[in-house]
């Protein structure tokens, strides 16, 4: 294959490390949501402690990207359907939490 042919990929940063699963407070949240009858347009106050504990985990590699809380939140807002198949137990943890990373780490500031 000659130079002109390869393909260049652009380097790519460290991925945010993967906490655990905070069993605790997803239970929390999804008693909270089918308790009050929450939809996905509305849950998102039920798993707030969530993103409280996922911001805790990541913030220090966060403030080093630059990366807000409200930018943090805006991310979360946009897997909001992500993050409520992970509450209701059709997406596994880690799926959720990689796609999420992924996203963060590609926030712009």
């Amino acid at each position: 294959m000659s130079d002109a042919n390869q393909l260049s990929l652009p380097a790519l940063e460290p991925a945010l490390p993967l906490p655990d699963e905070p069993v605790k407070a997803k239970a929390a949240a999804w008693a909270e949501i089918t308790e009050s009858g929450l939809d996905l347009t509305s849950f998102s106050r039920a798993a707030k402690p969530v993103g409280d504990y996922l911001f805790a985990f990541w913030e220090t590699e966060l403030a080093a990207r630059g990366v807000t809380r409200e930018a943090f939140e805006d991310c979360m807002h946009s897997m909001r359907r992500e993050e409520w198949l992970w509450l209701a137990g059709q997406r596994r943890f880690v799926s959720f939490a990689a796609s999420l990373a992924g996203r963060l780490c590609r926030t712009e500031t």
